[in-house]
């Protein structure tokens, strides 16, 4: 898979065929990824919703599960990021090494994704254009903390760049990749709906839906890897991804 994304600028299509292709193989590994971290905290907040009746208390600890969530799925997304690029680099990765990749620049990249979910809807009270324009300007900075090794302005700025002159593109690429997961899970809701309700049920729909959801970042990272190889020569100075980098030896 490697050789195709850096010969040109990869069409929304040939992304795709790639994304798909690429789920598939590595079907398994992302379900035990998402099934490591996600089980045990389903499991908790069962455990603490059948034995806490206190409203009050009951008020807390929804938002300190809401915060572990949003934790969690960023770590599930960091991992896929680095199965994705070790399958387009040649290379193999395991669930656990998939996960200690992904636990590595968590709480270090959690104050650029704050600063950067603030600037965006900073954009959207002002007016909707300007939120929607920082958006996909600041598509890649996920991949840039992760794979680049950047943080704050430094990630922002490198999204930013590979965006320029693409802006329309990126925007265009990225509605259908969502919508492609935003569908499969419409259709997996109501499947759950019509489903009877059990905990059992419950946990191994969360991980179909966050599996099938992985496809997005999947797909977007084909699409930042290839912007990446194909850049504009200003960015030719930071550290490029090749198959002689950090992703050839686990």
């Amino acid at each position: 898979m490697f050789e195709p994304l850096s010969k040109k600028e990869l069409s929304l299509g040939e992304i795709l065929s790639l994304a798909f292709t690429l789920f598939k193989e590595q079907l398994g590994t992302i379900v035990k990824v998402v099934a490591i971290i996600t089980i045990p905290l389903y499991l908790l907040t069962y455990i603490i919703y059948a034995n806490t009746w206190n409203p009050y208390h009951l008020s807390y600890i929804s938002l300190l599960i809401k915060i572990l969530v949003m934790l969690l799925l960023i770590l599930i997304d960091f991992a896929v990021i680095h199965i994705t690029t070790e399958s387009v680099t040649g290379n193999t990765i395991n669930y656990k090494q998939a996960i200690n990749k992904g636990f590595a620049p968590l709480f270090s990249s959690i104050l650029t994704i704050i600063t950067t979910t603030i600037i965006v809807l900073g954009g959207y009270l002002l007016l909707i254009i300007p939120g929607i324009y920082l958006t996909v300007r600041y598509t890649f900075v996920l991949h840039a903390v992760v794979l680049k090794k950047l943080q704050h302005s430094e990630a922002r700025e490198y999204s930013k760049r590979l965006v320029d002159g693409r802006w329309w593109k990126v925007l265009g690429y990225s509605l259908v990749i969502y919508t492609i997961v935003i569908l499969a899970s419409f259709i997996l809701n109501l499947t759950y709906n019509l489903a009877p309700l059990n905990f059992v049920f419950f946990v191994v729909f969360r991980i179909i839906r966050d599996t099938v959801t992985s496809f997005s970042i999947i797909a977007l990272t084909i699409f930042f890897l290839n912007l990446d190889f194909t850049t504009t020569p200003q960015i030719a100075d930071s550290p490029q991804i090749t198959k002689s980098s950090d992703y050839n030896t686990l």
